[in-house]
């Protein structure tokens, strides 16, 4: 259940991020925080598959 959880938070903040993304005048913050998002939903996957982080 925790990993649900995780996996759920993980992608709220990839939305966010999106949506700030999105508002940013600046092309270089814009891809920065594409970036990160893409980094969340990789961990939002990882929550959803119970993968052991070592």
């Amino acid at each position: 259940m925790a990993e649900a959880k995780a996996a759920s938070t993980y992608r709220e903040q990839a939305a966010r991020l999106r949506e700030l993304a999105r508002e940013s005048n600046s092309t270089l913050l814009r891809f920065e925080l594409l970036e990160v998002a893409a980094q969340f939903e990789k961990l939002a996957q990882l929550a959803e598959r119970k993968v052991p982080q070592c």
